[in-house]
């Protein structure tokens, strides 16, 4: 699981990468020549000697020009969904806030991932950035209809209140939302992707860089 969302997710390779060399060592596994154990010493290997944050810091940015940033990312709602299962762990929590099924289904007019500085709004590039950047993204613990996305904060923030432990964080500490703030979730969820994948993601300047500032 690691290694797809290293390679694929982050670091952008074809699903044809290292082909020859899982063949080489699933027949090795069959003839019974190396342990399972060996196998994941391997792959922990490859994933670290190809992992490239650059590359994948080179794919997202153009699509803050050319579509919408990370709302378009293929891994985002296994990001905030990871994320709210850590919150969960990390509040000793046993109800799940979201039901992944529900998260995914697709439903005319309605969102289940909220952009809390709203689309609505956007009247330049640094809009479109601060709009799309993932700090400004929350997964919902309902789908809502995508035109109370045009509320204002104060308005989002209360119905935060009973929402998602993600939504609950961002009632927990936020009491605005402008460039800081967004940033600063961010950098947070940055922080968790690099833990939680054991990805290095570099210095905060870099990291900043990765979320369009």
């Amino acid at each position: 699981e690691r290694f797809i969302f290293v390679i694929f997710r982050i670091s952008r390779f074809f699903s044809t990468f290292k082909n020859s060399k899982f063949y080489s060592l699933a027949k090795k596994f069959k003839n019974q020549e190396i342990s399972i154990s060996e196998i994941n010493q391997e792959i922990n290997q490859i994933k670290k000697e190809n992992e490239n944050i650059n590359a994948f810091k080179e794919w997202i940015l153009p699509k803050f020009n050319n579509a919408d940033g990370y709302y378009s990312w293929n891994a985002l709602r296994y990001i905030l969904f990871e994320y709210e299962l850590f919150l969960k762990n990390n509040k000793g929590r046993n109800e799940d806030k979201i039901d992944w099924k529900a998260f995914v289904e697709s439903k005319k007019d309605y969102i289940s991932i909220e952009h809390i500085f709203p689309q609505s709004k956007i009247k330049n590039k640094k809009d479109k950035v601060r709009c799309h950047t993932i700090g400004n993204l929350v997964p919902l613990s309902i789908a809502i209809n995508s035109k109370l996305q045009d509320n204002d904060f104060s308005e989002k923030r209360e119905r935060y209140k009973e929402g998602s432990l993600s939504e609950r964080e961002i009632y927990d500490n936020y009491s605005d939302w402008d460039e800081k703030t967004i940033k600063n979730r961010g950098l947070k969820l940055l922080e968790f992707i690099s833990k939680r994948w054991d990805i290095d993601l570099k210095d905060e300047e870099f990291k900043l860089g990765l979320l369009g500032f």
